[in-house]
């Protein structure tokens, strides 16, 4: 079995950063940030606070934090993302999701910069991607997973491939990716009938579900590879993927591991994406 990990991948990415970083200071007399706007403090959210700002700090960047109460209202939330979008520093805004119940999504994610939309939130990043054109901005985690699919070696174009997610974050974006490398993708969710059985025929299995360890021994086949983007918390209080990592060991291909895996290439991802605003 071959464990995955994000932080080659990262080293390398992460020292082209570095370069661009000090390119950018030097050019536009600026010192480039990623703002961040996060209500409350849910440990998920929190564990991806701590990844992001570790790897900026490695390369330089600046990190402009909005950090809401967790009683904010939705003018509180929209307030701070209209100060980000007015600071010629920021390239970049991230909204932690998932957002408090009765906020309007829609309006929240209008209401973000779409050149400086790092998740796809907006319609305007959004209509790009679904129409096939990959030059705009994609999800970070997204764009983690098609990274770690490709290191495992398989070849992209006739794969059979199987995302659990169907969210405007991951899995319908991730989709449209793959479906741009002439990849065979299947999104199965928690209604989907046979979840084992439908797993157990993708060569690529791509799960973001939160249930932590959900997947076992009885979802794989020798020939799986599983690409793990999940994290919540298992029984014991601790934060896990979604796969019983101990029940499938060495009985796949291929796995990311949690942490170390997706999640460890996706804040890199993340802060490419923000240099994106200074380069065009």
């Amino acid at each position: 079995m071959e464990i995955l990990s994000g932080k080659a991948i990262k080293d390398q990415i992460l020292a082209q950063l570095k370069e661009d970083v000090v390119k950018i200071k030097e050019e536009s007399k600026k010192a480039p940030a990623l703002g961040l706007v996060r209500i409350g403090d849910r440990p998920e959210d929190l564990s991806y606070r701590k990844g992001i700002l570790s790897s900026a700090e490695k390369i330089d960047l600046a990190i402009k934090e909005e950090n809401l109460a967790l009683e904010a209202s939705q003018e509180d939330l929209l307030a701070s993302i209209g100060k980000l979008n007015q600071d010629p520093e920021v390239g970049g805004i991230l909204v932690f999701r998932p957002l408090p119940k009765g906020f309007d999504e829609e309006a929240v994610n209008q209401a973000i910069d779409p050149a400086k939309d790092v998740d796809c939130a907006t319609p305007q990043a959004q209509v790009q991607l679904f129409k096939g054109d990959m030059g705009g901005h994609k999800p970070a985690t997204a764009i983690s997973a098609l990274r770690m699919i490709k290191r495992s070696g398989i070849p992209l174009s006739g794969a059979n491939i199987l995302i659990i997610n169907r969210s405007l974050v991951i899995g319908k974006p991730l989709a449209m990716m793959l479906l741009a490398e002439n990849a065979t993708v299947t999104l199965a969710h928690s209604k989907s009938k046979d979840l084992p059985g439908l797993c157990k025929k993708a060569d690529i299995v791509v799960t973001a579900m939160g249930q932590a360890k959900m997947i076992d021994a009885s979802y794989v086949r020798e020939e799986t590879v599983l690409i793990d983007c999940g994290l919540s918390l298992d029984k014991e209080g601790k934060l896990s993927g979604d796969v019983d990592y101990a029940s499938v060991e060495d009985k796949v291909r291929a796995i990311t591991p949690v942490p170390g895996g997706v999640g460890a290439l996706t804040n890199t991802c993340l802060l490419e994406s923000c240099l994106k605003y200074f380069k065009n």
